[in-house]
């Protein structure tokens, strides 16, 4: 699968903050985790791409999920240090109610068949040739 392309395309393109965690000690993370931030950010420093890291965990080898074990705070880092700086950085935005009850919509699946009608009660819904949106 692609997924330096993938990983590029979503932090470059798109502008996802991101953060490639490894340990120090583990030479094949910290090659991918240092590449990836260089491509997503370049060599120069990019204000677009500030929040894009790659953070070494001192004093271990491990990798993937392993890296979240409780002894090594990586949870903590991760959540109060790095999520803190950028959810100050991008606030959500305000919410606003849509109102999906008060809306028609019809849930559909793959063969068409109808699972769901949303609508206000005592209202007809007229019938649709639902091949019209299908594949």
């Amino acid at each position: 699968m692609p997924v330096s392309r993938w990983i590029t395309e979503a932090g470059k393109t798109h502008k996802i903050p991101m953060a490639f965690i490894y340990g120090k000690n583990d030479e094949r993370g910290g090659n991918f985790a240092s590449s990836m931030q260089r491509a997503i950010k370049g060599k120069g420093k990019d204000k677009d791409h500030a929040y894009t890291v790659a953070k070494d965990i001192p004093d271990t080898k491990l990798s993937g999920h392993q890296l979240l074990q409780r002894s090594l705070d990586t949870q903590g880092w991760v959540v109060k240090t790095y999520l803190g700086r950028v959810m100050d950085k991008h606030t959500p935005k305000e919410w606003s109610d849509r109102r999906v009850e008060a809306s028609r919509f019809v849930y559909t699946n793959a063969a068409g068949n109808v699972l769901k009608v949303n609508k206000p009660a005592n209202v007809e819904v007229p019938s649709v040739d639902l091949s019209l949106f299908l594949r």
